[in-house]
């Protein structure tokens, strides 16, 4: 019985796939991202550094100078006597690879997360306020302006910029910031900002009621080139992740393969906890092997009975991220194990590492096969 429903999985699957490309995959290409733990708030380390005696405190020229330190491809610094600011572009993806962000009215799927790690340290006698808010990070290309801002909004898989920090003299803050914005302007960025006013803040931000905002007013990095290389260079970090595996047979019942994917799968007959029909339990994973979003079409999905006749699922498990606005409908019971029912998804996307693992029931009326 077990073979037979693979079997006859496998055969409708082959012949209508998850494209609409090619009649096995269902593709729609944008980027990836390096392997990374959803969060949706702000990660902050606080560092203090010696204080030194007020006599011994160095001009503009020579803090550079002697406190210079050597950067990576990927690093940006800006300092002057108050701020010391490290700025790390580590990586950069399709936004399509967050169905919560993507579905937000100021976002759509063409756009592209910029993932970055911020170190701001006070230099100044003064404590201030800093507001991830603020940054902005602008490009060109030909006649054609581009600007990045942080993400504000939570629950999105991505981290938001949702709050301030108050910077001691002597004490530094690391801030992760995920800027989101069209990928030209990743590819041709020529200036990166913190704005002296801004009119607009999210999450109830006042800056007019912050802490010597003034310190921190503002600052520009203009060097276009040095600018263009290190937030470029996310994109190549990105790229140079390693790719998903291919399944083995060992994985599996079955496993097959194509250019762009591999997939494994089981199936098993079902009765949940409670129920009085069968169900067919088909647990699908997918790696990708592009290196590119990808999204699929539910509908596409099917099996095919011995008499001919092919269903598409009526109840579907996934991890909530894989979806845009998931909508639970119940909780059943097989085997002991609790699993979530969906209502049926518009489209089903892919993790940021590649990977996916789908779970859909069909009907199993009695005497079929």
């Amino acid at each position: 019985m077990k073979k037979q429903i693979i079997a006859a999985f496998a055969a409708i699957f082959l012949l209508c796939g998850c494209s609409d490309k090619d009649i096995s995959e269902t593709v729609t290409e944008t980027a990836s991202q390096t392997t990374q733990t959803a969060v949706t708030t702000e990660s902050v380390t606080v560092t203090f550094a010696k204080t030194e005696p007020v006599e011994e405190k160095v001009t503009e020229t020579e803090a550079v100078q002697t406190e210079k330190r050597e950067l990576k491809e990927n690093q940006l610094e800006y300092r002057d006597n108050n701020i010391s600011v490290l700025m790390e572009f580590t990586g950069a993806e399709s936004l399509e690879y967050y169905p919560h962000a993507v579905k937000l009215q100021k976002y759509n799927e063409d756009d592209y997360v910029l993932h970055s790690a911020f170190t701001v340290e006070n230099l100044s006698y003064q404590s201030f306020d800093f507001i991830p808010q603020k940054m902005l990070i602008n490009g060109r290309k030909d006649d054609r302006m581009y600007v990045m801002q942080p993400l504000t909004e939570n629950d999105t898989g991505l981290i938001a910029s949702d709050k301030y920090y108050t910077i001691a003299p002597d004490e530094s803050v690391s801030i992760e910031i995920d800027f989101v914005g069209e990928k030209p302007c990743i590819e041709y960025a020529n200036e990166i900002r913190y704005e002296p006013q801004m009119h607009f803040y999210t999450n109830d931000i006042n800056a007019e009621e912050l802490n010597n905002v003034e310190l921190a007013a503002g600052f520009d990095v203009t060097k276009r080139t040095a600018v263009k290389k290190a937030v470029r260079k996310a994109l190549e970090i990105t790229d140079n992740e390693p790719l998903p595996f291919k399944f083995l047979p060992s994985d599996g019942d079955f496993v097959f393969n194509t250019d762009n994917f591999s997939y494994c799968l089981t199936a098993e007959k079902v009765r949940p906890d409670g129920y009085v029909v069968d169900y067919i339990m088909i647990t699908l994973k997918i790696a990708c092997l592009t290196g590119k979003a990808e999204t699929f079409e539910p509908n596409m999905f099917r099996l095919v009975r011995s008499d001919g006749k092919d269903d598409m699922p009526i109840h579907w498990n996934f991890d909530e991220e894989l979806v845009s606005t998931p909508k639970e409908e119940d909780v059943i019971t097989v085997n002991g194990e609790q699993i979530t029912l969906y209502g049926y998804p518009f489209d089903l996307y892919l993790h940021s590492d590649g990977t996916a693992e789908y779970v859909m029931l069909f009907r199993c009326d009695e005497g079929e096969e």
